[in-house]
């Protein structure tokens, strides 16, 4: 029974991953089918993920590229993390230097948000194509250092030691930052 409990757990989860990586069928307000990303919805963090603001944030000991890691998250109901404030940046820098030993990449490097995919040298935030307005840049970057057999670095990282942006080759294994934005809880009674 135990072994065909966590099968069925097995399938419900990757099932329900497969949904959240491509979206539910929708109607949209004027009867058109869409696709939409349904997420769960939270009002305290999640066990491993630590809050900040309205916030909760999960440093990923595993390594994944740019990619692997936006859908890691999204099965944890968030996205790769936008640093949006000083405050913010300064939170998530302390929380990086707070967790250096388990960190399991040698550059100790971890992909946020940004990226420059669509239009080169116009920096957004990739699940809401919102413009990048605050930024922590390396000195020197974004530079799109072409040595690389991609020829592009589209995609955003963040140094632990200082919280310093990179634009990095996309497909480099790398740790990562996951974001997952609270509700608020509605009160009744």
């Amino acid at each position: 029974m135990t072994m065909e409990l966590s099968f069925f757990k097995l399938v419900i989860w990757l099932c329900s991953t497969c949904l959240l990586a491509t979206g539910l069928p929708t109607t949209d307000n004027d009867n058109t089918l869409s696709k939409r990303v349904i997420l769960p919805e939270f009002t305290t963090c999640p066990h491993g993920f630590v809050r900040f603001a309205d916030s909760c944030y999960k440093a990923a000991h595993d390594l994944a590229n740019w990619p692997d890691a936006m859908v890691y998250c999204r099965a944890y109901a968030s996205h790769l993390a936008y640093v949006e404030t000083i405050d913010e940046q300064n939170f998530l820098t302390a929380h990086l230097r707070n967790i250096t030993a388990s960190i399991t990449d040698p550059e100790k490097y971890f992909w946020i948000g940004g990226t420059d995919a669509v239009s080169e040298g116009e920096w957004i935030w990739s699940t809401v194509y919102r413009p990048i307005t605050y930024t922590n840049w390396n000195p020197g970057e974004p530079n799109d250092n072409d040595s690389h057999s991609s020829k592009h670095q589209d995609c955003m990282g963040m140094y632990a030691a200082t919280g310093k942006w990179d634009d990095g080759w996309c497909e480099t294994l790398h740790n990562f930052i996951c974001e997952m934005e609270l509700t608020d809880s509605e009160i009744v009674g």
